[in-house]
């Protein structure tokens, strides 16, 4: 995912209606959160979809410390994870939301 000039990510969830007045957006700190993960569970009747920007990847801890990306804090050491959840409502907001996406 491509962080915008303010090193934040923004991703915009819009229906498949043709209306496209409803959305939910999500935007986080590209530096805290360098991987986006995106999954979904199917099943009779539901659908569930996550996304989920992330500090790691999916390949697991022993992947990770064995490629040196394993993340740690030291003892007492604090970090912020800044993540803001949006609901889009109305044709306009949805519209200005994915134009303001720089891609």
């Amino acid at each position: 995912m491509e962080a915008d000039q303010n090193g934040k990510v923004r991703v915009v969830l819009v229906g498949d209606d043709t209306v496209r007045d409803f959305a939910v957006a999500l935007t986080y700190k590209a530096a805290t959160l360098p991987h986006f993960i995106e999954w979904k569970m199917t099943g009779e009747g539901h659908f569930v979809l996550g996304l989920e920007p992330a500090n790691c990847g999916l390949a697991g801890r022993k992947a990770q410390r064995e490629a040196g990306t394993l993340h740690f804090l030291k003892p007492g050491e604090q970090e912020e994870f800044l993540i803001e959840l949006r609901v889009l409502d109305g044709v306009s907001e949805v519209k200005n939301s994915i134009a303001s996406i720089s891609c």
